[in-house]
C-alpha cells in the first residue's frame, strides 16, 4: 500500500473547502469561518510551493504588502498604546464616567481581533488557489468542483423552494421566503454564487465544444446543427448544469445579481471565442444575439426579478443614504477607521433622518466603503490597487494563454461579478461565497502565465526578415500552436489528442488511410504547410491586405523552419525504424 505524498493532499483540501463552504448557512457564523481558516492554513502549509515561478512569487510579494499594511492598521486598533492618535470617543466617555480609560483607535476594544476571521479566510483562499493551481490539472479540477457543487446547491435550493420554502436546511428561513437562496441566508449572495457557477459551467461547455471542432475557425451554422442534432453526452450534461445554475440565479430575485450574471456570461463567451470572431461585426452580432437570448430567459424565468424592477426600478434610495453617511464616517476617521467590525456600532451616530426606523444597518452594502470606514482610506486604497493588479494579470493571461484559456477567462468573469456586486452589497463578506470565488481567482492568476516549456527556444525564433512584421495576438497564437502541436507529438506521440490531430489531418489531405506512413516526410510537410496557411489567413485578415498572404506564408515558413527540421528528423527516424522492423 503506497502512501500519497503530503503535498498532494493540499489540492483535495482546497477542493473540499470550495465545495463545502456554502453548506453551513453560507459559512456566515464565526465558528464556520474559523474552521475554514484552519483547513486552508493547513492546505497552504503542505502546498507544493516549489512549483511557483517568478511571476507567481511576485504576486505573493504583492499579497505580502497588503498583509503588512493590514497588520499595521490592526496593531493600531488593538494596541493599548497606539503609535497614532486614539479615537476621541474614549476621552469623551472617560470624562462622562469620571474614570480613566485606556484609549484605543477602535471604538469597540478587541472587536478587530474577533472580526479577523473574514479577511483572513479571504486571503488564505486566494493564496491557496494560487499555490495549488499552478498545476493545470488541479486548476481544471477546481473548475469542475465548483461547477458540480454549484449545481448540487442549485438543485437543493430549487427542491427546497418547491417542498418547503420556509426552511434553510433544518432552520426556519428568516427572510426571502419567495426566493431561492439554497443554503445562503441572503438572496443577493445566492444570486452571485449561482451566477458565478453558471459562468464556470459555460466555460467548461465552451471548452468541450471547442475540443469537438477541428482546429480551424468555427462554422457557427454547422455548430448549431451539431448541437441540435447530435450533441455529445458531455455537452448535454454541461448544458443541463448551466441551465440549473442560471434558473436558480433568476429565481433568487436579486436585481444586481441577475444583471451581473448575464453580463459575465456574455462577456466570457465572447472572450473565449474571440479568435472565431475575427471581425468587429461578428463580435457585435455575438453580443447582440447573446443579449437577446438573455432577455428572453429573463422574461421566461425571471418573474421575481421583473417584479422587483417594476416595483422598485434599478436604484435604491436607502442605500444611497447609507453610502453618504458612510462617506461622512470616512471623512471623520480617514487614516485608521473606527475599528474592524465596528460598523454596526459606529453607523448609528451618522444614520440619516431619511432612513426608515425599521431594521438595523449592520453593513454599508458597499464592501469598499465599509473597509475604508473600518480600516481607513490608505488600506482601502491598497486593496483597490490589489484588485486592479489581479484584473491586469487575468487580462494578460487571457491574451497569452493558448491552452486552458477557460481558467483565466472564468476567473476574470467571476472576479468581475464579485467586485462589482460588492460595490452595492456585501457578498464578499460572506465566507460561503468568498472562499470559492477567491480560490478560483487564485487559480486564474496561477494559470495566467505560460509554462516554461511553451516558451520558444532562442534557436527557433523568427528570422531577421520576419522580425520586421509587428506581432499580434492571433499571429503569435497561430505560430505557437503550429510549433507546439508538432513538438508535443515529438515529446509524447502516445498522447491520444496529438495522434488524433495528426492522423485526422493526414486523412483529410490524402483522402485515405496512410497505412502507417502518416509520419513520412511528405505528410509532415503537408500538415505543417496547412497550419502555416491558416496562420497566414489570420495574419492577412488582420493586415487588411489579402495580397500579402504569400509574403506572410514565406515569413512563417522561414520562422519555423528549424522547428520543422527537428520534428521531421524525429518522424523520419521513427518511420525508418518501423521499416527496418518490417523487413526483419
Amino acid at each position: 500500500m503506497t502512501i500519497p505524498r503530503l503535498d498532494r493532499l493540499a489540492p483535495w483540501l482546497l477542493f473540499c473547502v470550495t465545495a463545502l463552504a456554502p453548506l453551513p448557512f453560507g459559512s456566515s457564523q464565526p465558528s464556520a469561518v474559523a474552521f475554514w481558516c484552519v483547513v486552508l492554513g493547513l492546505a497552504l502549509l503542505i502546498a507544493p510551493l516549489r512549483k511557483l515561478r517568478t511571476p507567481h512569487l511576485r504576486l505573493l510579494g504583492c499579497a505580502a504588502v497588503v498583509v503588512a499594511a493590514y497588520l499595521i492598521v490592526l496593531h493600531e486598533q488593538l494596541a493599548a498604546h497606539p503609535w497614532f492618535s486614539p479615537h476621541p470617543l474614549w476621552g469623551t466617555v472617560s470624562d462622562a464616567l469620571g474614570t480613566p480609560l485606556d484609549p484605543s483607535v477602535s471604538i469597540a476594544r478587541h472587536e478587530p481581533y474577533f472580526a479577523l476571521g473574514q479577511p483572513l479566510v479571504c486571503m488564505l483562499s486566494l493564496i491557496c488557489g494560487l499555490a495549488v493551481c499552478v498545476d493545470r490539472a488541479d486548476a481544471r479540477t477546481l473548475l469542475w468542483v465548483q461547477a458540480w457543487s454549484g449545481t448540487a446547491y442549485a438543485l437543493y435550493g430549487l427542491s427546497a423552494h418547491l417542498i418547503d420554502p420556509s426552511k434553510i436546511l433544518w432552520r426556519d428561513k428568516p427572510a426571502y421566503i419567495a426566493n431561492v437562496t439554497a443554503t445562503f441566508i441572503n438572496r443577493n449572495t445566492a444570486a452571485v454564487y449561482f451566477g458565478s457557477c453558471a459562468v464556470v459551467c459555460l466555460m467548461l461547455l465552451c471548452d468541450r465544444i471547442r475540443q469537438d471542432q477541428p482546429h480551424q475557425p468555427i462554422s457557427w451554422r454547422k455548430l448549431a446543427n451539431y448541437l441540435l442534432s447530435n450533441p455529445s453526452r458531455d455537452v448535454i450534461l454541461l448544458s443541463s448544469m448551466l441551465f440549473v445554475c442560471l434558473l436558480s440565479t433568476f429565481m433568487s430575485g436579486s436585481r444586481a445579481g441577475v444583471i451581473l450574471a448575464i453580463m459575465a456570461l456574455i462577456l466570457s463567451f465572447v472572450i473565449y471565442f474571440r479568435q472565431d470572431l475575427p471581425r468587429r461585426s461578428d463580435i457585435v452580432a455575438a453580443v447582440l444575439g447573446a443579449s437577446a437570448l438573455a432577455l428572453v430567459l429573463l422574461q421566461v424565468m425571471g418573474g421575481n426579478v421583473n417584479a422587483r424592477f417594476n416595483a422598485q426600478g434599478i436604484g435604491d434610495g436607502s442605500r444611497l443614504a447609507v453610502w453618504r453617511a458612510t462617506l461622512r464616517m470616512i471623512a471623520d476617521h480617514p487614516w485608521f477607521g473606527t475599528g474592524q467590525g465596528t460598523f454596526v456600532w459606529s453607523f448609528p451616530a451618522y444614520r440619516p433622518d431619511e432612513l426608515s426606523m425599521w431594521g438595523i444597518w449592520d453593513r454599508a452594502h458597499d464592501t469598499l466603503l465599509e473597509l475604508a470606514a473600518d480600516m481607513g482610506v490608505p488600506l482601502a486604497a491598497l486593496v483597490l490597487i490589489g484588485w486592479l493588479v489581479i484584473f491586469a494579470v487575468l487580462i494578460y493571461g487571457i491574451r497569452v494563454r493558448r491552452r486552458d484559456l477557460l481558467v483565466p477567462v472564468s476567473a476574470f468573469a467571476v472576479a468581475l461579478i464579485a467586485v462589482l456586486h460588492s460595490l452595492v452589497d456585501f457578498s464578499l463578506q460572506i465566507s460561503g461565497y468568498s472562499i470559492p470565488t477567491l480560490a478560483l481567482v487564485g487559480a486564474g492568476l496561477a494559470q495566467s502565465f505560460t509554462s516554461d516549456r511553451a516558451k520558444p527556444k532562442p534557436d527557433a525564433g523568427p528570422s531577421e526578415r520576419s522580425s520586421g512584421f509587428p506581432a499580434t495576438e492571433a499571429y503569435d497564437q497561430a505560430v505557437e500552436e503550429a510549433a507546439l502541436m508538432l513538438l508535443s507529438a515529438l515529446r509524447d506521440r502516445a498522447q491520444p489528442e496529438v495522434s488524433r490531430q495528426l492522423l485526422d489531418a493526414a486523412h483529410r489531405l490524402n483522402g485515405a488511410v496512410n497505412d502507417g506512413r502518416q509520419f513520412a516526410r511528405e505528410n509532415v510537410r503537408t500538415v505543417f504547410a496547412d497550419i502555416v496557411k491558416r496562420a497566414a489567413e489570420i495574419r492577412s485578415i488582420e493586415m487588411g491586405r489579402v495580397d500579402d498572404r504569400d509574403v506572410v506564408e514565406a515569413e512563417l515558413s522561414n520562422a519555423l523552419q528549424q522547428v520543422l527540421a527537428s520534428v521531421e528528423d524525429a518522424f523520419l527516424s521513427s518511420d525508418e525504424n518501423n521499416n527496418e522492423l518490417k523487413k526483419i
